[in-house]
């Protein structure tokens, strides 16, 4: 008994090592900050589920192991394969920074801890509450957002919200099921249904791909062709969120209206730099419209969102840009991130005017105007593996 209750002990240093990383994001983070609400929800369900196995059996522990043996079968085999490839998964995430990956691989690792310390049937038992903790992973509400709110069309609802929903339907269902029907959940259909989610996760992702686009970056003078610039000090919420990087803001006048630019030199600290839907929405702004886009005249991939600040409709390109390519896409900019490769960030926004094409064609004309001249190593098919697609802005 003891030994078992050590073998959690250790196998929960990985989950524990990212408490700090969940607290700073719920205290800092307006987007994660209700996240909480799942785990809270998450604990619930594990002291619920003991205490009422533990009174079920007349508080022995030992009765509610389910007659599960010890040694080299099948359940253990199986189970410690789990807890070694999500180790290694962890430390490939800790290694990448990519804290949301790291959490749930250390989720992961609890729950096939108790699988290999009580069987599978004590681990069914508590799969509710790995469901609720994974909700409960910072970034989640944007991506369920992103993808499920604007791709997807249900934009009434909040990340949030649609995760609560999950988090209430599931537990819902299992209930009854558990309740009324009296079934349990089998292995291998645990695995199935966790293989078809991850399968969908993944094909939700790529369906807004498209293939990098040249590498375009700008000459920030202060006058060029018809626009006049100027400097502007950085807000205090651009200090915060890009702590440690070289940031910079400038605006630019014609005489129809202007461009808003912010530039962004990526340091040592990756996580500073979040995907811009997190940052618009975390300080308040509504997003109408987000999609990445591919501008066929200047050979850039982007990505444009339209957005509401203080009752005003701006239109906004954004980009991430290294030597060899741009991309609108936050997944594909940290998955190839490196230190010496030179990136640089952009996010430009120019006043809609209820006239959306006229905006659009002042932020092309300006990109035009100020692009510096393109690298001869520039290449358009972007990164190995990124999915090609066809598309534009029209």
């Amino acid at each position: 008994m003891i030994l078992r209750i050590l073998l959690m002990v250790v196998l929960a240093v990985p989950l524990a090592r990212k408490f700090p990383y969940l607290l700073h994001a719920w205290r800092s983070s307006p987007l994660d900050s209700w996240d909480v609400v799942f785990w809270l929800a998450a604990l619930v369900w594990t002291v619920t589920t003991v205490g009422w196995e533990w009174r079920r059996t007349g508080y022995d522990f030992k009765a509610t192991t389910g007659g599960h043996h010890h040694g080299l079968n099948v359940h253990c085999l199986v189970a410690g394969t789990v807890i070694l490839g999500c180790l290694g998964v962890w430390w490939l995430a800790e290694e990448k920074n990519i804290n949301a990956i790291a959490i749930v691989a250390g989720v992961t690792v609890l729950g096939g801890g108790v699988w290999l310390n009580w069987g599978w049937s004590w681990c069914e038992k508590l799969l509710p509450a790995l469901f609720l903790a994974v909700l409960g992973c910072p970034s989640s509400s944007y991506w369920t957002e992103y993808y499920f709110g604007l791709m997807l069309g249900i934009p009434w609802l909040s990340g949030f919200e649609m995760k609560l929903l999950a988090g209430i339907g599931g537990g819902t269902v299992w209930l009854v099921v558990k309740t009324y029907w009296r079934r349990s959940v089998s292995l291998p259909g645990a695995v199935f249904f966790a293989a078809a989610v991850l399968v969908s996760i993944l094909l939700l992702t790529g369906t807004n791909s498209l293939p990098p686009g040249k590498s375009v970056r700008l000459d920030l003078t202060l006058k060029r062709g018809a626009w006049l610039g100027k400097a502007e000090a950085l807000t205090p919420l651009d200090q915060s969120f890009f702590a440690g990087c070289r940031a910079s803001r400038m605006i630019y006048f014609n005489a129809a209206s202007y461009v808003s630019v912010l530039y962004v030199k990526p340091q040592g600290n990756i996580h500073q730099i979040h995907p811009i839907g997190i940052c618009l929405r975390s300080v308040g702004n509504e997003v109408i419209s987000q999609r990445q886009v591919l501008v066929p005249e200047l050979q850039l991939q982007c990505e444009q969102l339209t957005v509401v600040i203080n009752r005003k409709q701006y239109l906004i390109y954004a980009w991430f840009v290294c030597p060899e390519y741009s991309t609108g896409n936050f997944k594909l900019f940290r998955s190839n991130w490196r230190p010496d490769r030179n990136w640089q960030v952009y996010q430009m926004m120019t006043p809609v005017d209820g006239n959306k094409n006229a905006a659009q064609k002042r932020l092309r004309e300006f990109i035009l105007t100020f692009r510096t001249a393109a690298p001869r190593h520039s290449v358009v098919s972007g990164p190995a593996g990124a999915k090609r697609a066809g598309g534009g802005v029209q």
